[in-house]
């Protein structure tokens, strides 16, 4: 089956979505998680980001509540935190109960941004299928989530640009049918719920183009596999640079041993990013120019950025779930927040060079507690990277830590995505 590309489907009349009237104040920053799940296409490129919701006081893990307000509330959090923050320039998929659909809410939407995703227990009535395809000529993507054999949706298919299939739902046989019979329509298809690289590639065999799941941020795990070696020094500044009390001295040793990280250093620190007011030709004085905590972020992006087989979502992934962790220990009021921002980085390292992570920390100058925390997620650090996983899957009720509130981890999300979208575009910008 051909890949079909989504974006092309239903090309937009040269209608524009009026403003939105207004969110609601403070919603996001006192009571609702907001996070995301990004979509794939067949390079591993994200595509766009399944937008996650969930209001502060309810227990239950949900995307949306099926309750019209709750789902209204749940636009205006993605339209108060912003699309630009949340996705960038990818697009958007935002679930619909059929209260919403049929509210006009979607009309306060861009439709160049968004892929309105219907719900599975959508009942498919005239006034739906009426809006459906308005909404549709308009140039508004729709998707129908968990699509299922048999579906009752099914008429809406004309109108619909994606298909989501959820993997765990079908055995192989069943699911290749499936695949088949969808394909013979012009709508592009998201196999859901892929955890495993094999599930990737068995999907990928079907001629799927579009998936979906938490496959990425999984390591295949290689023993005996070490950190190349023009990363390793990079990893043993970073975990020096946890420490504000390390001397200049010991970072400038330890930079200088490796040739090439050296030359990177000086070369950032005379570029025009940093804007120095002078040439600098040593070590140490790149180092005070630059200023730990840029040399921090600069190092984190380069010593994990182009990692052969890795899509760029991980790295995404690897520096903002570090940056969430320091804004959460700054929040909780930890000694030092430095050391949070590391290990949280360092919790990545077996996705990242596809080893164990126990492995990965030798030699690194870390203490006992720090590599306890972070292998056996330990202590209060140990913990509060679970939950900061737990939120990067939309796992809501593991996402508590100590007294932080569901705000401060949306606030720390959000501050994390806006920190990691800077240090990638600076990164690309000085190379």
């Amino acid at each position: 089956m051909a890949e079909h590309d989504p974006a092309r489907s239903r090309p937009a009349p040269g209608l524009h979505a009026p403003a939105h009237p207004g969110a609601a104040p403070g919603l996001v920053g006192h009571s609702a998680f907001v996070g995301r799940q990004p979509i794939f296409d067949r390079s591993l490129e994200v595509y766009g980001y399944e937008l996650l919701y969930r209001r502060g006081d309810e227990e239950t893990a949900v995307v949306t509540d099926g309750d019209s307000a709750s789902a209204e509330i749940a636009l205006d959090a993605f339209l108060e935190f912003g699309l630009d923050t949340l996705v960038a320039d990818r697009k958007a998929f935002i679930n619909l109960t059929r209260n919403v659909l049929l509210s006009g809410v979607c009309w306060h939407l861009p439709p160049d941004r968004v892929v309105l995703e219907l719900l599975e227990d959508l009942p498919c009535d005239p006034q739906v299928a009426a809006e459906v395809e308005t909404l549709a000529a308009a140039g508004y993507r729709i998707a129908l989530d968990d699509y299922v054999p048999n579906d009752p949706r099914a008429p809406l298919l004309p109108f619909t640009s994606i298909v989501k299939i959820d993997i765990e739902a079908f055995d192989e046989q069943t699911l290749r049918a499936e695949v088949a019979r969808i394909g013979e329509s012009p709508v592009a298809l998201v196999a859901e719920r892929i955890e495993t690289h094999d599930q990737l590639e068995m999907c990928r065999g079907l001629g799927i183009g579009y998936f979906q799941g938490y496959f990425f941020a999984r390591p295949t795990i290689v023993h005996g596999r070490r950190v190349p070696v023009e990363r390793l020094t990079a990893l043993k500044v970073l975990a020096l640079l946890a420490d504000p009390e390390t001397p200049l001295n010991v970072l400038g040793q330890a930079v200088a041993s490796d040739v090439k990280l050296s030359y990177q250093v000086l070369r950032f620190a005379n570029s025009a990013f940093s804007a120095p007011a002078s040439a600098i030709d040593s070590i140490p004085a790149a180092i005070m120019r630059i200023g730990r905590d840029r040399l921090r972020a600069w190092l984190s992006v380069m010593a994990l950025s182009g990692l052969e087989g890795k899509p760029a979502a991980v790295l995404t992934l690897a520096l903002t779930r570090a940056q969430m962790c320091e804004a959460l220990a700054r929040t909780a009021g930890v000694a030092s927040p430095s050391t949070w921002f590391m290990a949280g980085l360092f919790s990545t390292l077996d996705i990242l060079f596809n080893a164990p992570v126990d492995k990965l920390l030798e030699g690194l100058p870390l203490s006992p507690t720090i590599v306890s925390a972070i292998v056996h997620r330990s202590g209060d650090l140990g913990a509060s990277i679970d939950a900061i996983v737990a939120y990067e899957r939309g796992e809501w009720t593991g996402a508590r830590s100590g007294r932080l509130t569901p705000g401060d981890f949306t606030a720390a999300f959000r501050a994390a995505l806006e920190w990691t979208r800077h240090w990638e575009t600076a990164l690309a910008t000085s190379a």
